[in-house]
């Protein structure tokens, strides 16, 4: 059974997705001459997180987990908001740096067969915020995307399904 329960991490990767979300559409309506304050709508908007991909980490003796957050909605047909961010515990190579992490993002629609890969660094240490953190918009297209979420180290990898606009 997947934790659900809103965390701290959740609260604010959730805050993050919905201030790029708004931020992108007050800036995207600033460029066309017109400044407006975004509207209270019935649009549909969907924020999920996969579950947690625990795995080992880049550094003498680093491990933890990666959380990769998924946004779709209709302002945004056609494509699956994803960013993911590391939470590790360990010694780094490097101290002060962070012990991180490549994740690996492979993901298919199964309803009109589109497929791709991404792969982002995610660095971060347990309890403070992550130092950096993967973000894209994958074009995915209207319909069920499945997401298999790894990184290149050992890992228990997962899936995660979304359906975009």
């Amino acid at each position: 059974m997947n934790d659900t329960r809103p965390t701290p991490r959740r609260r604010l990767t959730s805050a993050l997705a919905a201030a790029t979300l708004v931020a992108g559409g007050t800036l995207a309506g600033a460029a066309g001459g017109v400044i407006t304050a975004p509207a209270a709508s019935a649009q549909a908007f969907q924020y999920a997180d996969a579950p947690m991909l625990w795995t080992v980490a880049h550094g003498p003796a680093c491990a933890g987990w990666v959380t990769a957050s998924t946004v779709v909605a209709e302002k945004m047909p056609g494509e699956t908001r994803l960013v993911v961010t590391g939470n590790f515990f360990g010694l780094s190579w490097n101290p002060p740096q962070q012990c991180w992490s490549t994740v690996k993002v492979h993901w298919h629609n199964v309803d009109n067969d589109r497929r791709g890969y991404w792969e982002a660094r995610a660095a971060g240490a347990v309890g403070v915020a992550p130092t950096e953190v993967g973000s894209v918009h994958l074009d995915t297209g209207p319909g069920r995307v499945v997401l298999s979420v790894g990184t290149d180290l050992p890992h228990l990898p997962v899936t995660h399904e979304v359906t975009a606009y």
